[in-house]
């Protein structure tokens, strides 16, 4: 076997493994030196010189051109490896043109039946390179469109990636924005209502006295905590934006190097992560936070009505 053939498509090698025989055929009934001299005078009778140069030159020629693209797809392989199947191919095909131009120029004087079909089967060989050539056009447009197709989708995920980034990057700034507010509303009141209670109670008063102006603080207090619960919580949200936008942005470096499973897997939970509910939004956690906040300045209220309560009376 000539070198390289192990490179090629079954295919192709198939094909020219077919149209061998008969080139050596040709090469066994045709007298090699005399005829390429045209001094034959047994050939002479039958032949011209064109029909020679037919039958040797160019079939010659054809024959090394396709020895050598078979040669050539030694330690070849992917692309490189489709080039010169479809170089053979073609080859192949002009070759069986010419050897059966070659056939149809010897005289039927010849042994006629094995002429005959050496002819037929040149032409059946030529109609074959041409259905072979054929079909990996097709299937090398086929395969075009499916690059296309591949790369159409990766792109679209990467806009709808970006475009999901870009979301939660303003739901962040968002969520950020509203925790920063409420969190200086919360403080501004809690200050404001100490300096009210210390101006209205100044020096010492009654029980009584600090237990009736003092009361009017509780509901300034609640609304802090609950100011002060809803900045934290937005805050968390923020973090939790933040957070998602970074995996989206490197969810497909991190799965490179993962199997189609692990992958799949990975995408799911953060697609899980991306359109489910914000956890900390969720009412359980909510509820819990509200819950939590009255009760400490609840306490700190007892404490400061205690120690104005610890004054001496005058």
């Amino acid at each position: 076997m000539v070198d390289g053939a192990d490179a090629l498509p079954d295919g192709a090698w198939k094909l020219v493994n077919r149209m061998l025989p008969l080139w050596m055929q040709l090469v066994e009934w045709t007298p090699r030196g005399d005829l390429v001299l045209g001094t034959s005078e047994e050939w002479a009778d039958y032949l011209s010189p064109a029909q020679m140069r037919s039958i040797t030159d160019v079939a010659v020629v054809r024959w090394g051109q396709l020895y050598e693209v078979v040669a050539a797809a030694d330690g070849t392989s992917g692309s490189d490896s489709e080039r010169i199947a479809v170089a053979l191919l073609d080859l192949g095909r002009q070759l069986a043109g010419v050897l059966h131009d070659a056939y149809s120029s010897l005289p039927d004087v010849f042994d006629s039946e094995r002429l005959q079909a050496a002819r037929l089967g040149l032409l059946q060989l030529r109609d074959a390179f041409d259905t072979e050539l054929q079909r990996r056009s097709i299937s090398q447009a086929a395969a075009e469109v499916q690059q296309v197709r591949d790369a159409t989708r990766v792109n679209a995920g990467e806009i709808a990636t970006g475009e999901l980034a870009q979301h939660f990057e303003k739901y962040r700034s968002s969520e950020r924005r509203q925790a920063e507010i409420l969190r200086v509303l919360a403080g501004l009141i809690i200050v404001g209502t100490v300096v009210a209670l210390a101006r209205l109670i100044p020096g010492d008063r009654t029980t009584a006295e600090v237990i009736q102006r003092g009361a009017f603080s509780v509901p300034l207090f609640a609304v802090a905590a609950y100011l002060a619960a809803e900045s934290a919580r937005h805050r968390k949200a923020a973090q939790w934006a933040g957070t998602l936008r970074v995996q989206l942005l490197t969810v497909d470096l991190f799965t490179k190097p993962l199997d189609a499973t692990e992958a799949a897997s990975v995408r799911m939970i953060l697609a899980n992560r991306a359109f489910g509910e914000v956890p900390m939004l969720a009412s359980g956690n909510g509820a819990k936070e509200e819950a939590a906040m009255p009760v400490s300045v609840q306490a700190v209220l007892e404490r400061l009505l205690v120690e104005m309560k610890a004054r001496p009376e005058k």
